[in-house]
């Protein structure tokens, strides 16, 4: 499984508040229904070991896309808040050709539904390139946020 990190930061000159405990949500059906999907997309597939796709090349293709990440975040709940950060971690499928199957949210630090939709929509339309070995790949990605008071 590949996991990634990325996040960018909306910076505001900091005022010092406190803010409370962060929630995290987790839904473990989601991982366990992107694995299912592997599977049955592999299928009759063998598997070898340099087999997917390196963390760079998910990286680049989610970089690709930050404009549209940036402007689903300034136009979130969570966008117009002060001193918050959170993280919302995807779990998707990345088909044989490159296209996303199933997208869903892993964990998630917020309740802000619209985010979530949106960065939903820029995963289902990114296009990543042919995993190697000819296999569909399942991929776990968090994204980042965090706002500071003006």
């Amino acid at each position: 499984m590949y996991k990634a990190i990325i996040g960018f930061a909306v910076l505001f000159l900091s005022v010092g508040c406190t803010t409370p405990p962060v929630k995290t949500v987790k839904d473990p059906k989601c991982r366990t229904e992107i694995y299912s999907l592997q599977a049955k997309e592999n299928a009759g597939t063998k598997i070898t070991e340099d087999a997917g796709l390196r963390s760079e090349e998910v990286a680049l293709t989610i970089e690709k896309h930050m404009p549209q990440v940036r402007r689903c975040y300034e136009t979130s709940k969570l966008g117009q808040s002060y001193n918050e950060k959170r993280a919302i971690q995807f779990g998707f499928l990345v088909r044989k050709d490159g296209s996303v199957g199933r997208t869903c949210v892993e964990e998630t630090q917020t309740d802000d539904i619209e985010l979530q939709a949106c960065l939903t929509q820029i995963l289902r339309t990114a296009h990543f390139p042919f995993p190697r070995g000819g296999s569909a790949v399942a991929i776990s990605f968090p994204f980042t946020f965090e706002t500071h008071s003006r």
